[in-house]
């Protein structure tokens, strides 16, 4: 029931969120007029079909869900989901398990005549099998088809330490990548398939990630919601100079690589300073990290996700660990700043216990590396 829910989430987010991108283009093109997005009136209609199927009704069997579009967004995805019509009937509320009951998905103008997504609603749209961010990292990762397992972890790193770039870091990364074999034709094909130009609303620099900031209708953004509580909602941001001679790392990119990348690289320095043997990325990307004790081979991937729903659809529809030899111990890492409720970890535990994978937070992990270390002398 939860598992399902959440796809409709993510079904309605991706409705949202294309229905925005459509808008912008129209005004854009200063042309007004009421139109529904097919995605989103068919999300609708399955979020209204879920309802009455799980008995969150009226006492007269009418369900619980918006009765069309305009509905939806004035009086559902605007406000938090305990804040839903639904919000109080027991059996929605035993979907709420977690903090989403606290997001809302869109902001709505307060002339109710147009909205923009939050960062919960790009999350969940990510989750979508239609939505551009997988598509992003894919092509990226079609480009280290070509390379060796050197230059494969050369360029990952380039990507999660170069949020953006310049003219001269460009430079550097071309005669870096020229001493390691890669050719100047690939090295320009990997720049344009993994930055883009900076856009013109992008107001600064995070403070946290060092990606960009821009600036929307209703506040300021940046690609996470870690981002918004590690810098006191933007109030300190980095003035940045000479866009056009600038390029960022496609959002799908930023989100799923080179985020979740600088816990990969803590990781990797904290065992390295505990004189560990550690590899990143073993075999191009069989998994995050490798860690070799005198006891065991520690077999690590780190995700880093906001809500373990997301989490668990990932690890479903995308799978976890890759060729593993008989003797890796599977590890599934959840960064300490992910987890806000003890349920995070159980829920992934739920999921992967029959798989043979261990879940675990990054606190935990790192106390089993040094008890690890303290074995090797």
């Amino acid at each position: 029931m939860q598992k399902k829910f959440f796809g409709i989430l993510a079904d309605l987010a991706f409705g949202l969120q294309k229905k925005q991108f459509v808008y912008e283009k129209l005004k854009k093109n200063e042309e007004y007029f009421y139109f529904q997005q097919p995605e989103l009136v068919k999300a609708i209609q399955e979020l209204g079909l879920f309802m009455l199927e799980n008995g969150i009704v009226t006492e007269e069997g009418v369900p619980l869900a918006p009765q069309n579009e305009t509905d939806a967004i004035n009086n559902y995805f605007s406000k938090t989901l305990d804040e839903w019509p639904c919000g109080k009937h027991p059996h929605f509320q035993n979907l709420l398990v977690y903090q989403e009951n606290e997001e809302r998905l869109i902001y709505l103008s307060p002339e109710r005549t147009h909205y923009e997504v939050t960062s919960w609603c790009e999350e969940l749209a990510a989750a979508s099998q239609s939505f551009n961010y997988e598509a992003m990292q894919g092509a990226v990762y079609e480009q280290f088809a070509f390379v060796s397992e050197e230059q494969y972890v050369f360029l990952r790193k380039y990507i999660i330490e170069h949020p953006i770039i310049n003219l001269i870091d460009k430079y550097e990364f071309n005669q870096s990548g020229k001493k390691m074999g890669l050719t100047t034709d690939y090295m320009d094909k990997f720049i344009e398939t993994a930055f883009e130009p900076i856009p013109e609303n992008v107001v600064g620099i995070c403070g946290f990630c060092k990606w960009t900031v821009v600036k929307t209708t209703f506040n300021e953004r940046c690609i996470d919601r870690l981002c918004y509580n590690n810098t006191d909602n933007f109030f300190h941001v980095e003035e940045i100079k000479d866009k056009t001679t600038k390029l960022r790392l496609k959002p799908g990119v930023m989100k799923f690589m080179s985020l979740p990348g600088k816990d990969e690289l803590e990781l990797y320095e904290y065992c390295k300073a505990l004189k560990l043997d550690v590899a990143l990325w073993p075999d191009k990307d069989r998994y995050d990290l490798k860690i070799v004790t005198s006891s065991t081979v520690l077999a690590v991937d780190v995700k880093s996700y906001f809500s373990p729903y997301l989490l668990a659809h990932h690890i479903e529809s995308k799978g976890i660990f890759k060729n593993l030899q008989g003797s890796e111990r599977r590890i599934l890492v959840v960064p300490d700043h992910r987890v806000q409720k003890k349920d995070y970890i159980q829920i992934i535990r739920n999921i992967l216990d029959d798989k043979g994978v261990e879940s675990m937070t990054m606190k935990s992990l790192k106390k089993i590396v040094r008890e690890e270390a303290k074995r090797n002398g």
